[in-house]
């Protein structure tokens, strides 16, 4: 028995239609492996997201005490440097008194 043309171009349809219909279903797995891939992505980049905004959290909590105390020592630094200068003054001006009184 030997094919005709006409047997030849079923076989090839034929072949044709089970090849579309593979690659569509393909296409559809591939699709769904996408979607997975994508939502696991945002998952991953939301839940890295999160432990960043609470290490920067934690960080924050644990430097603010230590920021404050550094403001309060410069703010303490201001307040002396101003007595000591005005002790400095008051000293001048006792010494300046004391020498004319010894004269």
């Amino acid at each position: 028995m030997s094919l005709t043309k006409k047997d030849l171009q079923a076989i090839a349809e034929l072949v044709d239609n089970s090849i579309s219909k593979n690659n569509l279903k393909l296409d559809k797995k591939f699709r769904a492996l996408e979607i997975k891939n994508q939502i696991g992505i945002e998952n991953i980049v939301d839940e890295i997201s999160q432990q960043m905004q609470d290490w920067r959290s934690d960080f924050y909590d644990k430097i603010d005490p230590v920021l404050k105390e550094v403001q309060s020592s410069f703010e303490e630094r201001a307040i002396n440097a101003h007595r000591i200068s005005e002790h400095e003054d008051k000293l001048e001006n006792h010494e300046k008194r004391i020498s004319n009184l010894e004269i």
